[in-house]
């Protein structure tokens, strides 16, 4: 586990606080504001697309982390 987290903390800042942005605004999405009546019109198809991309994100990230 140690090796693991000395790993991603060799990966660049960024790129580091991006994924866990993306990460945490995913969690947000699912957990909390899928819960709650839309704001506006179409507002629950906005926040899928917006979850989708960060979950591409972040898989993307896990994939750099792998092969890197």
């Amino acid at each position: 586990m140690k090796k693991l987290l000395y790993l991603f903390n060799t990966v660049n800042k960024n790129i580091r606080f991006c994924f866990l942005v993306s990460i945490g605004l995913v969690l947000l999405i699912e957990l909390v504001l899928n819960n709650h009546d839309e704001l506006f019109s179409g507002g629950h198809k906005i926040g899928q697309i917006v979850s989708t991309i960060l979950m591409s994100f972040a898989t993307s990230f896990i994939f750099y982390f792998i092969v890197a």
